[in-house]
């Protein structure tokens, strides 16, 4: 099975059924109308040049559009390049050179972003802008209208690449994680099967950004693939509860920093939504608390939820924590074990597996920490373009993920770190590498150290530990305006912290360990 065969699927069974929502215009398409317009913009790619394995970029916020983007390029056999628009337009210029789309879509608020780097950007033939307003070539409806509804006759084949998710990697630079027809199929079995379970009446709501790593993109397609409803949506905290009221939503698929704004602003505001349609919730990211999950589904006013633990390079799939083993933790006579559960990432399913190595990668046992590796069908064939970074992440059928685990007894996975310390804040990665670079460009700077801090929003704030050149005199106000010129705004430190020297080994290599202790406010084991 490949992705075009869902939207097939859904327009031959469910022809009537509303398929896809964009809950920003308003819009709204049957399966039946979404497929046609799928294969008008597929079509549309190929009659502009398009070949198998070409690649295709998006830059857009959540949209009806990347719903009809995703499924075009897999029915073209084209390689689809969202583009997270958070990035800094030098980060932007060295992602798209490096993909080389031939095709750019670009939603109205990013036009200017892309005109100022258009001239630099290598491989682009053709700019499409959402509407005819922001001087591109091409608008996208006229772009796509005269092409035919009829299914593009490409031979698409399981193991075809079919998307590029850009993400931070530990050089700093970053990385294209690449993904199969059968990567995401796999995702869309595991969650259909055994987490969200959705039924042909359930509404998801896409609360991921569709260009920021793969959540978005999966949020689309699981539901779809047994014909949900799905609403794409821009998630904000003062606007949330209006959409689940309006849209009558079921499942939410989301993480703790998206859902906290959403609590404040309406426990805050003091406005009242109807929030009785909603039935389940999934979460991913940051680890909740006992507390946090009963606070979850009171708030979301369900009894349904599960976690997940999951990457790029997986799809989104590892491991489980499923509903009926939250819901024994929550009871008022659960077991210690059964609590402690909670804590955990759940276990690996279908055709995943996982293992725990340490550093001579040999496999440990239950109860002893190491590195977190995983295999199936999810796991990516690899980086784009990165031959180095593929031997050393991807070996023997296996991805070396840098998480630091650990398994209990019962084959129970419990994440406790990052073997590089990458920083996951709000749902993104960030490279500290990538960050002390940035701020060693200063002239007043000489050494920086970036790590996380715990952040009750974000799961962890970016802090950077500064050591000045002697004589220099800069403030901290200074360096997050040096910062701004160069990274993405989830990149630029929250705190500053100065110090006259870091602590070195003996062989004068900074001790991130130390520094940790003094600086990271992490609680002890």
């Amino acid at each position: 099975m490949v992705l075009g065969d869902i939207a097939i699927s859904n327009a031959r069974v469910f022809p009537n059924k509303i398929g896809i929502v964009d809950a920003q215009s308003g819009v709204k398409f049957t399966w039946k109308e979404f497929n046609e317009r799928v294969n008008r913009l597929s079509n549309a790619m190929i009659g502009h040049g398009i070949k198998k394995g070409d690649r295709v970029g998006i830059i857009s916020e959540n949209s009806s559009q990347c719903a009809e983007f995703q499924f075009a390029v897999a029915k073209a056999g084209a390689i689809g390049c969202p583009l997270n628009y958070r990035l800094h337009e030098k980060q932007l210029e060295g992602i798209i050179n490096s993909a080389a789309p031939k095709l750019l879509f670009v939603q109205d608020q990013f036009a200017r972003l892309i005109h100022d780097i258009s001239s630099r950007l290598k491989g682009v033939e053709h700019f499409i802008g959402f509407s005819g307003q922001q001087n591109f070539p091409m608008e996208y409806e006229s772009f796509i209208q005269p092409y035919p509804i009829s299914e593009p006759e490409i031979d698409i084949k399981e193991d075809d690449l079919v998307m590029i998710s850009y993400s931070s990697g530990t050089t700093g630079l970053p990385k294209g994680v690449l993904s199969t027809h059968r990567n995401r199929v796999t995702y869309c079995i595991e969650s259909c099967l055994f987490a969200e379970k959705f039924g042909y009446d359930d509404v998801a709501l896409v609360s991921a950004p569709f260009c920021a790593g793969v959540g978005g993109q999966v949020q689309l397609i699981a539901p779809a693939f047994v014909g949900c409803s799905v609403v794409m949506y821009v998630l904000k905290g003062n606007t949330c509860g209006e959409v689940i009221e309006r849209e009558k939503v079921t499942v939410i698929l989301t993480t703790k920093s998206r859902m906290m704004p959403v609590w404040d602003f309406i426990r805050t505001s003091g406005k009242k939504y109807d929030l009785s349609s909603l039935r389940k919730v999934t979460t991913a990211g940051q680890s909740h608390s006992e507390k946090e999950l009963r606070e979850l589904m009171e708030f979301c006013g369900v009894s349904y939820t599960a976690k997940m633990y999951g990457l790029s390079e997986t799809v989104a799939v590892g491991t489980r924590l499923l509903p009926h083993e939250i819901e024994a933790g929550l009871r008022p006579n659960a077991t210690e074990k059964e609590k402690k559960r909670l804590q955990s990432v759940g276990k690996p399913l279908l055709s995943t597996k996982v293992k725990i190595v340490n550093d001579q990668g040999e496999e440990v046992p239950s109860g002893e920490l190491g590195e977190v590796l995983i295999s199936g069908d999810a796991v990516s064939p690899g980086y784009w373009n990165n031959p180095e970074l593929n031997k050393k992440t991807f070996k023997n059928g296996w991805l070396y993920t840098k998480d630091i685990g650990v398994f209990d007894e019962d084959g129970y996975l419990y994440l406790k770190g990052r073997k590089d310390f990458m920083i996951k804040t709000g749902g993104f990665m960030a490279s500290p590498t990538e960050i002390e670079q940035t701020l060693l460009l200063h002239p007043g700077v000489n050494e920086a150290v970036v790590l996380g801090v715990p952040h009750e929003q974000w799961g962890e704030a970016i802090k950077a530990v500064i050591s000045l050149k002697k004589g220099s005199s800069v403030s901290e106000k200074e360096l997050r305006a040096h910062c701004q010129q160069y990274l993405a705004r989830f990149q630029v430190p929250k705190y500053f912290e100065f110090a006259e020297n870091l602590p070195k080994d003996e062989a004068g290599r900074i001790e991130l360990k130390e520094i940790r202790k003094l600086f990271g406010e992490y609680e002890e084991e």
